[in-house]
């Protein structure tokens, strides 16, 4: 199953919450992350969008803004 976390505002798509969420995750998951322009939120809903379809997404997990994001991705899971 693959996982695309989203980062909160200013977050860092390769910071704490992404690698406690890979730690959780283990082997059974793929976890993938997007860095976006947090000024710019429907580009970066587009680019969520984009990748989702392109690298076949299972769920989207996002935080904070990340999460606020990913709410507006439709037709994907999210968490």
């Amino acid at each position: 199953m693959k996982l695309l976390y989203v980062h909160g505002y200013n977050g860092d798509p390769y910071g704490n919450s992404y690698n406690n969420l890979k730690n959780a995750c283990g082997e059974k998951y793929e976890l993938h992350t997007i860095d976006y322009d947090p000024t710019r939120p429907r580009e970066a809903v587009s680019m969520i969008h984009e990748y989702v379809s392109e690298h076949k997404i299972d769920v989207v997990i996002g935080a904070s803004l990340g999460g606020f994001l990913t709410m507006n991705v439709f037709g994907v899971p999210r968490g």
